[in-house]
């Protein structure tokens, strides 16, 4: 049996938006001959209500054994205020 059909895919537990909105890549031209594109980002989809940044921190969080937070509430004052799982 292969590892292929033991693989159980799994939706997302939120609405997810693409950083790229949906662009196979985007250019800027340079010069009169040139151009730079952007072909990927990483990560390539986030939670709808959050950015990249958020992504990555939470990614290092995870690959470091760290507790994964949100805030309840609004940020100030209510800094105890923190959901962890």
């Amino acid at each position: 049996m292969s590892a292929m059909s033991q693989m159980e895919r799994k939706p997302f537990e939120g609405e997810m938006r693409d950083v790229m909105d949906g662009a196979g890549r985007w250019e800027i031209n340079v010069h009169d001959h040139g151009l730079v594109a952007l072909v990927d980002v990483m990560p390539r989809l986030v939670p709808a209500e959050k950015t990249a940044d958020f992504a990555i921190v939470q990614a290092a969080r995870v690959s470091y054994g760290w507790p994964i937070c949100q805030r309840a509430g609004p940020p100030w004052p209510s800094l105890p205020a923190m959901r962890c799982w």
